[in-house]
């Protein structure tokens, strides 16, 4: 009879942690919608990709981007981006489709986790998903849509697992899968190419060594032949490297805030420590070639002080799969004080983060805009007019309404970014009163640009406590103000 009591218990238990799980799932999603919908993220980045993820759909591979000043692929080469025409169709060019993409992914990182870990114990299954859904990592990256990095955390993961199972083929596939969210990615398959090499395995090492310095040789060569120009980012680094290698990096180590990497990385660093210890410390140790992968994004972040946000979520799927493909780490969890504090170290450095999901779901603000009835009257009011806006026209917007009025063709500009913008222009859009996310430019200098172009000749189309719309011809002189 008690062992039935028990029996019943454990399978509430598993339903309870199970539905809470998805809940918390979930609010990401539905915070996000809200806040596309609402003007609560800037243009960048998901305005930049949106505007490109638009005009793909409609037929141009390599569309310019006047919200970045570049095509797309002269600006990072990533072709997975070509899975999100799809979402745009389905959605019909409505700007929750670029939402509900980066979360199908963050979804199949999940699934992806489940699947390979599914032979488990039920309770093993659902504290390796609690280690996905409860990482700051991972949910900083989903608070700032939409990037194919975020993406790319199945692939990672399942890098993780074909080297802990030295299924050398799928290794291969997943490295080659991997590279295309990203064209840094072929540098950590290049030092793991150097980690198998060592290790004899010379078909896998030449194969990886060939692929990562091809791709990167396409990138850096090939790529500018084809399409023409691209945006160098590493221009600056090797530079700094080259002229002061010791000072560059002792700056990089003076400048960069600790707090940030440490609340990511934090929950890992005891369960690590231990596993490390715990396994034998040579190269068979599965930690060797997953730190080899890492080496290449570890130190492209340092430099650039970037471990928050869309940078994270590769770190987290390679360090969630050293654990949990590592049957040591479930010999650990045996110890329930140790199981218990690695819970609560997730817990608490992903709480800020649920928290401010779930307060704007609950009260409707947040630090970058507010949701309320007349500012949605007003936003179906700006739809209505902003459709008037002809594609040969040029508009200048805040960032945070760029999202709501996209479509294919629009060429909007947002005022003080990497962008340089057209001498003249049709039509000003600006948000008001800090109801949407008016990045890089504050309340004071909105209202400044909008006092300063409201006394030009011209239409003032919507003039309320939300948004100020205007047709007529602007210079650069009237919103400069800076």
């Amino acid at each position: 009879m008690k062992l039935s009591t028990n029996l019943t218990s454990n399978k509430k238990w598993i339903l309870i942690s199970s539905a809470l799980l998805l809940v918390f799932i979930f609010i990401p999603l539905l915070s996000n919608i809200k806040g596309i919908l609402n003007n609560c993220f800037h243009a960048y980045d998901l305005g930049l990709y949106q505007q490109a993820f638009y005009n793909m759909a409609s037929g141009d591979l390599n569309p310019y981007l006047t919200i970045r000043g570049l095509q797309i692929f002269n600006d990072h080469f990533m072709p997975i981006i070509f899975t999100a025409i799809p979402f745009v169709w389905a959605f019909d060019y409505h700007p929750t489709s670029m939402i509900f993409l980066e979360w199908s992914y963050y979804v199949l990182f999940l699934f992806t986790i489940y699947f390979t870990v599914r032979e488990r114990p039920k309770k093993e299954i659902l504290f390796a998903l609690f280690l996905a859904v409860f990482s700051k990592g991972i949910l900083s990256a989903l608070e700032f849509p939409i990037h194919p990095g975020t993406w790319s955390m199945a692939s990672w993961l399942m890098l993780v697992y074909y080297i802990y199972k030295e299924n050398h083929k799928g290794i291969f596939l997943f490295a080659v899968i991997t590279c295309l969210f990203r064209e840094s990615y072929p540098f950590s398959f290049f030092m793991l190419s150097l980690y198998y090499l060592y290790r004899k395995n010379f078909r896998l090492g030449v194969g990886l060594l060939s692929f990562s310095i091809l791709y990167l040789a396409f990138v850096m060569k090939v790529r500018p032949l084809i399409l023409g120009p691209v945006y160098d980012y590493g221009e600056w680094i090797v530079k700094g490297v080259v002229s002061n290698p010791l000072g560059f990096i002792v700056k990089s180590f003076t400048q960069m805030d600790w707090k940030v990497p440490f609340k990511v990385f934090a929950p890992f660093i005891i369960p690590i420590v231990l596993l490390v210890r715990k396994n034998k410390i040579d190269w068979s140790n599965k930690f060797i070639p997953c730190v080899f992968l890492l080496i290449p994004l570890f130190g492209m972040h340092f430099i650039t002080g970037q471990f928050h946000f869309h940078y994270g979520p590769p770190f987290m799927a390679v360090l969630i799969g050293y654990l949990i493909y590592d049957e040591k780490f479930w010999d650990l969890l045996k110890n329930i004080k140790l199981k218990y504090f690695i819970m609560f170290l997730f817990l608490i450095t992903s709480s800020s983060r649920y928290t401010k999901f779930i307060k704007f779901l609950a009260t409707d603000k947040n630090q970058k805009c507010v949701v309320n009835d007349e500012k949605t009257k007003s936003i179906h009011l700006l739809l209505e007019k902003t459709r008037e806006i002809d594609t040969a026209d040029r508009l200048i917007s805040t960032g945070g309404v760029i999202q709501r009025i996209m479509r294919p063709g629009l060429k909007v500009y947002p005022p003080d970014t990497m962008v340089i913008v057209p001498e003249l222009v049709e039509y000003l859009l600006f948000e008001k009163n800090s109801n949407g996310d008016t990045y890089p430019w504050n309340k004071e200098q909105v209202n400044r640009a909008i006092e300063n172009c409201r006394k030009l000749p011209g239409e003032i189309i919507v003039d309320d406590q939300y948004f100020f719309f205007m047709k007529g011809k602007f210079s650069r002189k009237c919103y400069s103000v800076y």
